[in-house]
């Protein structure tokens, strides 16, 4: 009989372990990354960048998250071209950007990103252009054609025309 007490209380005890490692791995399952934004965006030369804005609406815990960022070529094959890990603070947001593009080889990126299964992090992707800078010298001031230095020689005219007159 103790032979038999001891075996069972071995196979218990053996089975209780492999329970409470099941039972770990199924916890940490949980709380493995979820992907919350898998999104693809065109781009062009006039494309300054493509991001992911990261907003963290935890009230008192900062947030984890991986960012991916693919090259997609025109065949549709996509090259890993980067992987960012950021920490978002509770209750802020923040925009993980990748400016290195190249229009040629990649018309369009894929962006994918992933954060702990139990916060409220939320994400969206999308593409920045490039804003032309304009000197403002096509109009001249007031659309008129003329330049800030003939409108300070006119006033300057203008002052000693009616100042001379006052004599």
């Amino acid at each position: 009989m103790e032979k038999h007490t001891k075996t069972g209380l071995s196979v218990a005890f053996f089975l209780a372990v492999v329970g409470g490692l099941l039972v770990a791995a199924a916890g940490g399952a949980v709380a493995a990354d979820v992907e919350i934004a898998n999104d693809t965006v065109e781009v062009d030369t006039d494309t300054r960048s493509v991001y992911a804005d990261l907003n963290n609406s935890e009230a008192d815990s900062s947030t984890n998250a991986t960012v991916w960022f693919y090259g997609v070529d025109e065949d549709g094959n996509e090259t890993e071209l980067e992987e960012r890990n950021v920490t978002v603070d509770a209750g802020n947001e923040i925009l993980v950007e990748r400016t290195d593009l190249n229009s040629t080889k990649y018309p369009e990126y894929r962006v994918v990103v992933e954060a702990d299964n139990s916060s409220n992090m939320t994400a969206s992707v999308g593409s920045i252009q490039q804003v032309a800078a304009s000197g403002g010298g096509d109009g001249g001031v007031g659309g008129t054609g003329l330049s800030i230095g003939a409108v300070g020689a006119l006033a300057v005219v203008a002052f000693l025309v009616l100042r001379g007159g006052d004599d």
